[in-house]
């Protein structure tokens, strides 16, 4: 099965993503979107929101994934935590933390960061915009 991004990721010199690393997955996630889930950026890779140097391939492959949370708490804490340092960020990734389900034919998960953030390869066909419903919104 095809990535989304496949295109962009056969043009990294790394195996993108690492498939020893990321594995199928089902369960409930978290994501950082706009109040307007039908905002065009609210699923879409960092690598395409912003410009954005990375220092090795790794990173770079990780910018054509889609960040995840493992718990509503963690991604709310971080998410304030974005806000409250770094104001611009808001204007890019929204001010509302959301809900949804993936499985296991959506893409590949990586592990789980101490912050309890993921990334997320998804496959081609996958589309999550009527997915999730938003569950904190931090500008209230």
């Amino acid at each position: 099965m095809s990535f989304k991004y496949q295109k962009e990721i056969d043009n990294l010199p790394c195996d993108c993503p690492d498939l020893s690393e990321f594995k199928p997955h089902n369960g409930q996630v978290f994501r950082f979107v706009h109040s307007n889930l039908n905002h065009p950026d609210n699923f879409k890779p960092v690598n395409f929101i912003e410009d954005r140097e990375h220092e090795d391939c790794k990173s770079k492959c990780a910018g054509y994934g889609l960040s995840f949370w493992m718990t509503k708490g963690k991604a709310e804490k971080k998410l304030t935590n974005f806000i409250k340092n770094a104001p611009n960020f808001a204007q890019r990734v929204g001010t509302c933390v959301a809900e949804g389900i993936i499985c296991q034919h959506d893409g590949l998960i990586g592990q789980k960061s101490g912050s309890g953030h993921v990334t997320f390869h998804e496959f081609e066909e996958t589309v999550f915009n009527n997915r999730f419903v938003i569950v904190t919104n931090l500008n209230q």
